[in-house]
């Protein structure tokens, strides 16, 4: 069965080194996917208030489909997981599609997923 697949990745917690080719990170997420179906949503979660994001490559992110959504952290802990658990139910919950047919991709070293 081949699967409707929506990404979603804690640019926070995995974010690629500034010397890496950011096309060629985004080409092994979609080849370790492909196997599964059509990718069908791509969010990006970061603070772009951090100091960690002024080297982010958004043009790149965003001429390659992700979706950056900001999570401003407002001096609280795991305001992008909550986000992204929030963003997963809504649009599980929001979808015309046969939800047996949706696969979830989180990408984080975040073990609380």
């Amino acid at each position: 069965m081949k699967y409707l697949i929506d990404i979603y990745w804690d640019y926070e917690n995995i974010r690629p080194k500034n010397d890496v080719v950011l096309i060629d990170v985004i080409n092994n997420i979609r080849k370790c996917i492909n196997p599964y179906g059509t990718i069908n949503k791509r969010n990006l979660y970061i603070d772009s208030r951090s100091h960690n994001e002024n080297n982010t490559k958004r043009t790149e992110l965003n001429l390659t489909g992700w979706s950056i959504i900001d999570c401003p952290h407002r001096n609280k802990k795991e305001t992008i997981d909550k986000k992204i658990i929030i963003d997963i139910f809504s649009s599980i919950i929001n979808t015309n599609i046969d939800r047996n047919n949706i696969m979830i991709c989180i990408i984080t070293s975040d073990t609380d997923f």
